[in-house]
């Protein structure tokens, strides 16, 4: 018998938006966006079919860079996400260029937590998976200290270290980059001084496109 199809964890990168015709006053454009992105498979387990595997839209983000908004998604199977895709989140005006996460690093793979201030670096290799492990090798010098520091984070990635710093990444479909790494701390310029000591100069990377965001959450 075949293998039940595993969940996928998928990511987009929306360039450019459609306008929202009939806007309502006092939102905006993106914000809508975003709204109606969400809303379109709100994030949770109780899905007809699926019941207990939490799915649907993991997160949606105005982000500043060379891409206007951020979306992570958790469906069933690619099939579901396809479907998605093609139906739903067209329909909601999402109509950009998907990766699918490959593997995760030894952190996990990007999934929102905290703190506010968020960087998504896309890295470009040169077709070396041992990259991966060499960022988190890399990580360690940043994140052993923490959790010294802060204690380890819990079973969901949650708690301890990643309330005060967050890593995450994964090898993932896409072009032009191999790499998606998840960055959160409380300042930017944490986050750009980690990118340029840590992420940049590993052996392998050759380019790095990096998008921020505040979430006030």
């Amino acid at each position: 018998m075949p293998a039940e199809p595993e969940p996928v964890d998928a990511y987009v990168f929306m360039h450019l938006i459609e306008p929202v015709p009939n806007l309502d006053e006092g939102k905006t454009q993106i914000g809508e966006l975003l709204r109606r992105f969400r809303e379109s498979k709100e994030f949770r387990d109780d899905y007809e079919g699926y019941e207990g595997t939490r799915i649907g839209v993991r997160w949606a983000q105005q982000m500043v860079g060379s891409y206007v908004v951020f979306g992570a998604v958790t469906a069933p199977s690619l099939e579901v996400l396809e479907s998605w895709i093609a139906k739903e989140f067209w329909d909601a005006g999402v109509r950009s260029e998907w990766s699918v996460a490959d593997r995760p690093g030894r952190y996990r793979a990007p999934y929102k937590h905290s703190p506010p201030y968020y960087a998504f670096v896309r890295i470009r290799t040169r077709g070396n998976r041992d990259v991966l492990g060499a960022l988190d090798t890399s990580m360690d010098e940043k994140i052993v200290p923490l959790i010294a520091q802060y204690g380890a984070d819990d079973q969901n990635g949650q708690g301890g270290w990643r309330d005060h710093f967050d890593y995450r990444a994964a090898t993932v479909s896409g072009k032009g980059f191999d790499i998606l790494v998840e960055l959160a701390a409380y300042s930017i310029e944490e986050l750009t001084e980690t990118i340029l000591t840590f992420l940049g100069p590993t052996e392998g990377v050759v380019s790095t496109d990096t998008a921020y965001s505040y979430v006030a959450e």
